[in-house]
């Protein structure tokens, strides 16, 4: 939550992540595509004025090998707190559950502060949204809302 990342009101990058399950094997996959402006300077006419790159940012050219060695190191970083947090899970059992670290720092980052009214729908291209009130994250990701049903585990978020 939310898959785009605005940087002085503009999308400078967005992620999608999918699940997919192999029905032979009962196996979970996890798909994660990430894309960034870097060094774009130009945008098609749609994305004019409301996309923006790290190049416009820094105001200089950056290395794309530099940068996806730091993107995939942060990622793997990550992923260990993923991993952590589902050992610390596992152990914890019937007891309370561990903070989940990846929840608690997206809360910190997170540009648009809680308590703040968002448009939120399954599939906003096709239903009208309802206005929803974030108040937090649970400890396995989802979204905590003011209104019922109170989390929200799927689904697009538009800020108004």
């Amino acid at each position: 939550w939310p898959n785009d990342v605005i940087v002085d009101g503009k999308k400078i990058s967005g992620a999608l992540t999918e699940t997919r399950t192999n029905a032979q094997s009962e196996r979970t996959y996890y798909l994660l595509g990430i894309g960034v402006n870097v060094n774009n300077v130009k945008f098609p006419s749609k994305q004019q004025g409301i996309a923006t790159s790290l190049k416009d940012h820094l105001h200089r050219s950056i290395s794309l090998d530099e940068f996806v060695a730091r993107l995939v190191g942060n990622l793997s970083w990550n992923l260990g707190l993923v991993e952590q947090y589902q050992a610390d899970s596992f152990e914890a059992r019937y007891e309370r559950m561990p903070e989940n670290p990846l929840a608690r720092r997206f809360a910190q980052l997170i540009y648009m502060p809680f308590g703040s009214a968002v448009c939120y729908a399954n599939d906003l291209q096709k239903e009208n949204g309802r206005l929803v009130t974030p108040i937090g994250i649970d400890f396995d990701g989802a979204l905590l809302i003011a209104e019922e049903p109170g989390r929200i585990t799927v689904g697009e978020l538009s800020f108004p």
